[in-house]
């Protein structure tokens, strides 16, 4: 079983998959796919027979979409019930607790397939791995400033794809370093863990489809609005007092939230707020408007704004980084302060579509290696 994890679903943290208590299907039998955003870009990527489906909500469009070309059915487990299926793609719901269901099903199931049966989809999971190695060859010139990048690598000094990833890479190092795990009763809540709070647009997007491993993920979906972020950043942060809070946001967002910033200076929670600076909203460079006249400067709404000014105006903490080695060293020193702090990262949302549809292609060159040969094992 192939197990594609949102990135708000906690399966991405090192070990996630199969460790939860009392589970009785093995880790082997489940197989971690968690890039899988870009890979299934990939014509080579088979469609499902069936899906199973436990909660809603999918932050990414392509997983939406292969959820939906399933041949027979698509079964989703929830335990609410409540109805959010806008492309119509559920053929089964059940509403009830998710772990009892799940363990239930693991019960029964037999742990893998028969041999001679084929399974073309579990090569996904080798080739999440080889592409999480291929990012950080071709993310690589965004930290080493000055040498000539390999053909197909990005050239920015500090994309916002390496952002994301080295955000979730340190949390997770130091979630793992503390052994801190979520209860067993399923409690998102306090405690010692440092949360990552990620706004709407491009921040959840960048973590569902570059980073691999991840701490405890927070965030607002529901309609997926950039409003209230940095205020609901700093009740996270609030509840946990003794692990503390990273935001990772876009000025966009950063400037719809400004009058969060006294609450900031009064609360002075144990908050790092990292704001993606790109000069506008770069999410629409993704969408077909894009091509059109009136993208610029009704859709992208293009703005000079820094947020310098206006943290010192409230005497809160700022740092500013336009590279990766200024990023890597503001981020240590605000995590090892565990108090508040601004660090605001300037990049270019032309770049940042640029290097996207760079790792598009090396996700495409990988899976046509790795599944083409996923596909003949499997036969």
């Amino acid at each position: 079983w192939p197990l594609l994890a949102d990135i708000n679903s906690g399966l991405r943290k090192p070990g996630a998959a199969g460790e939860s208590e009392g589970a009785t299907m093995s880790a082997a039998a489940v197989r971690s796919v968690p890039l899988y955003d870009l890979l299934l870009g990939a014509e080579e990527v088979a469609p499902p027979d069936v899906v199973l489906m436990a909660g809603g909500r999918l932050v990414s469009k392509r997983l939406q979409a292969f959820v939906a070309s399933r041949s027979r059915a698509c079964i989703l487990v929830e335990p609410h019930g409540q109805r959010h299926d806008p492309s119509h793609s559920v053929s089964h719901r059940v509403e009830g607790s998710i772990d009892a269901v799940l363990m239930a099903l693991a019960a029964v199931l037999p742990p893998r397939a028969p041999e001679a049966t084929p399974q073309p989809l579990l090569a996904l999971a080798s080739a999440s791995a080889a592409l999480d190695a291929a990012l950080d060859q071709a993310l690589a010139p965004a930290v080493r400033e000055g040498a000539e990048p390999p053909p197909g690598t990005c050239t920015s000094t500090c994309a916002e794809a390496w952002v994301a990833r080295h955000v979730c890479a340190v949390l997770a190092r130091r979630e793992a370093a503390t052994g801190t795990r979520a209860d067993p009763a399923g409690s998102r809540g306090g405690g010692a863990r440092h949360f990552l709070f990620c706004s709407s647009s491009l921040p959840i997007r960048h973590l569902d489809m570059y980073c691999a491993v991840a701490p405890e993920v927070l965030s607002n979906r529901g309609a997926s609005g950039i409003d209230g972020i940095l205020h609901a950043a700093l009740g996270a942060a609030l509840a946990s007092p003794q692990g503390g809070c990273t935001c990772l946001v876009g000025d966009v967002a950063a400037l719809h939230d400004l009058s969060a910033l006294p609450a900031l200076a009064a609360a002075a929670p144990p908050l790092t707020v990292v704001i993606l600076n790109n000069g506008g909203g770069g999410i629409f460079h993704y969408l077909p408007i894009a091509s059109h006249q009136v993208f610029t400067p009704y859709f992208d709404t293009p703005h000079t704004h820094s947020f310098d000014s206006v943290c010192r105006g409230f005497g809160l903490p700022y740092a500013a980084a336009s590279t990766a080695e200024a990023f890597e060293a503001a981020y240590g020193a605000a995590l090892a302060g565990g108090s508040l702090s601004l660090i605001e990262v300037f990049c270019h949302k032309e770049e940042t579509h640029r290097t996207h549809q760079q790792l598009l292609g090396v996700a495409r060159a990988v899976a046509r290696r790795v599944l083409a040969s996923g596909a003949r094992d499997s036969g």
